[in-house]
């Protein structure tokens, strides 16, 4: 349920040496807590920041996606509405060049954290597993296949 429809996660913001803000998942380098729901049921909007060359600030962020051509726009409905054509399917990558999101991982976490315990979770010599050991064998295992 965490990579469809989402999770809760918590994380640490504080001021670096300039003033800029840095998240962190760990509560050793301190700084104020912050929750946010991650709602995996909606796509999320891409972007990045531009920084001062001279102080190195934050000035804006670039949101990635927002305005298109008439033509990609048309492209784009017609997929979302129609889907593809039959004459000319969509071509999947092969497994190793298929990349994965920040945001999907820690909704992964967020499920090894909710299931591990509670579903007794074993490595390969079937020792009991706790949500920090688990790797991608284990991974695999029980969340993949």
């Amino acid at each position: 349920r965490e990579l469809v429809h989402g999770y809760d996660r918590t994380y640490y913001v504080y001021k670096d040496d300039i003033g800029n803000e840095i998240e962190s998942n760990s509560l050793v380098e301190g700084g104020e807590e912050r929750k946010e729901r991650v709602d995996m049921s909606k796509p999320r909007k891409c972007g990045y920041d531009t920084h001062s060359k001279v102080t190195y600030k934050k000035i804006d962020t670039v949101t990635l996606g927002d305005e298109y051509d008439a033509e990609t726009r048309k492209i784009i409905d017609s997929i979302l509405l129609g889907g593809p054509s039959p004459k000319n399917p969509p071509t999947i990558p092969p497994v190793q060049v298929r990349g994965i999101t920040l945001r999907q991982l820690r909704a992964i976490m967020a499920n090894i954290k909710r299931r591990c315990l509670v579903e007794v979770w074993t490595n390969w010599k079937g020792e009991p597993l706790s949500p920090d050991q688990v790797n991608l064998y284990d991974l695999d295992r029980y969340l993949i296949r």
